[in-house]
């Protein structure tokens, strides 16, 4: 059914997967476009300023050639963290909190579940399998796709269809 086309392999729909991802931001920009589920992630509100560790260059992927700016926006981030757990007023709080969200880079790592199946990941995995955007997508995504049960099979086979209809 593979071999005959997404029309005939609707079957991979019903193979569920659910698996906790850390990505920038960015990158789940792109990667929402392939899911019709509902997004379930760690809320930036809840978790960025109100939160016991401080917040360092690993929250962060980025270019080497850009530690300056990063550290600049770290220390920026990491001062509103501070103000924001040693306030209790819930006015200067959310002042804070717009600032810290408004500052935020993209290529802050965001922890969610992802909540797909086998199809979708099908289809991500040979359009993104070569993107530009090669350390998130195919070294890191479509490496843990390969990784999954039956991915060889299922996900990763590639045929032409004029050679399944002989």
């Amino acid at each position: 059914l593979i071999k005959a086309g997404g029309e005939h392999r609707k079957f991979l729909r019903m193979i569920h997967v659910s698996a906790d991802v850390n990505m920038p931001r960015y990158w789940w920009s792109e990667e929402d476009t392939y899911h019709f589920n509902v997004k379930n992630s760690c809320s930036t509100m809840h978790k960025l300023l109100n939160n016991p560790n401080p917040i360092t260059r690993e929250l962060f992927l980025y270019c080497e050639e850009d530690e300056d700016i990063i550290d600049i926006m770290v220390e920026r981030l990491e001062r509103l963290r501070q103000e924001y757990k040693s306030t209790k007023n819930y006015e200067q709080q959310t002042r804070l909190l717009v600032r810290a969200k408004r500052l935020l880079p993209e290529g802050f790592l965001q922890m969610r579940t992802l909540d797909t199946n086998y199809e979708e990941l099908r289809n991500e995995y040979f359009q993104r399998r070569s993107h530009r955007l090669s350390e998130e997508w195919a070294d890191t995504f479509c490496r843990w796709i390969e990784g999954l049960p039956y991915a060889a099979e299922l996900i990763c086979c590639e045929w032409d269809r004029e050679d399944s209809r002989g």
